[in-house]
């Protein structure tokens, strides 16, 4: 199957190439995206065969997208977009078309059976298909910048597990401990690490759900049952699950307001 993510920011398009796709039995739509910075993170997360690009995007342009994928074994990349002038640039970058809008579906045919002759090329090569280590650096870079240009907050984490990607979404997570480099996520069945700062998470996750306990614990507001002060003056805060984590007195206002205590 031809794993493929379609990235436009306008629902129709999306649409449209949805239905010039159905008759391809050996495509298989996995996601969809509005804007180039989820669609990094979705590129990340589901590792897909074949993305399709507009140029104009919300975000990051559909050029800065594939300018971050690794020219031998990311996925390949078909721009649909409205401006020819992108032309020369979309196959410097390495792409397999270039769609005018409007597009006919016979045209998107065509195009996706130019991606099958270089996925054969590829697995000819023993190519893994991986997405290159300069597409983890560029999210990397994402979370750490507030104000990204992320249309929404963070809605869930990525761990790598054993080989394998999880996707946790940010309602299981109860707690965030920091772990050097990564930050470890706890649910009511497990842990994971996703690589993230204190500092992104800090600034993706979205206030009236979480809030920073500690230099190196963020917890979920809703699962807080209990504050049980101590005598340094820190704080013990009792979760749903009935893990106690500790607070540190300098979060204490910002997390009694978050939680609407009325003095």
């Amino acid at each position: 199957m031809i794993r493929t993510i379609i990235v436009d920011d306008e629902p129709l398009v999306r649409l449209a190439l949805r239905d010039a796709l159905e008759g391809e039995a050996d495509v298989e739509i996995i996601a969809e995206h509005g804007d180039g910075v989820e669609a990094l993170y979705a590129i990340r997360a589901l590792r897909p065969d074949l993305l399709m690009l507009d140029v104009q995007m919300p975000g990051l342009t559909g050029m800065e997208v594939a300018a971050a994928l690794d020219l031998d074994h990311a996925p390949a990349v078909i721009f649909v977009t409205a401006f020819s002038e992108h032309a020369v640039k979309a196959f410097e970058l390495h792409s397999v078309d270039y769609v005018l809008k409007p597009f006919d579906p016979a045209r998107i045919r065509t195009a996706v059976a130019r991606v099958r002759d270089r996925l054969h090329q590829r697995a000819a090569r023993g190519s893994t298909g991986a997405v290159d280590a300069r597409l983890d650096a560029i999210v990397r870079l994402l979370d750490e910048r507030p104000g990204s240009g992320a249309t929404s907050y963070l809605e869930r984490f990525v761990a790598s597990l054993a080989g394998r990607l999880r996707v946790i979404p940010v309602e299981d997570a109860e707690w965030i401990e920091a772990a050097d480099n990564y930050a470890r996520v706890h649910t009511a069945t497990g842990s994971a690490l996703v690589r993230a700062t204190m500092k992104s998470l800090d600034a993706r996750l979205d206030p009236r759900r979480f809030v920073r306990v500690h230099r190196s614990v963020i917890v979920s507001i809703p699962a807080i049952r209990e504050l049980r002060p101590l005598d340094s003056g820190d704080y013990h805060v009792l979760l749903a699950s009935g893990r106690t984590v500790t607070m540190s007195r300098t979060f204490r206002d910002d997390v009694l307001q978050r939680l609407g205590r009325i003095e």
